[in-house]
């Protein structure tokens, strides 16, 4: 912030809005680090159900391929 709404925010009469700026700082902190927890946990999603595909494929390839007799 800049040094002039530094300066009104550290008055008295202005504390109460600077602690709501700095408890909805905190809000916004912690809505970015769950957010990239979600991400974080939609990758690995994706990667383990790529991996479920990869190994059904391979399912299929090996127990449905046609042997001779």
């Amino acid at each position: 912030m800049g040094d002039k709404l530094d300066e009104l925010l550290r008055r008295d009469n202005n504390r109460a809005l600077l602690e709501g700026f700095k408890d909805a700082e905190h809000c916004v902190d912690r809505s970015r680090a769950a957010l990239t927890d979600i991400e974080r946990q939609e990758a690995e999603a994706r990667l383990a159900r790529e991996e479920v595909r990869r190994l059904e494929k391979w399912h299929n390839d090996v127990c449905c391929y046609p042997r001779p007799l």
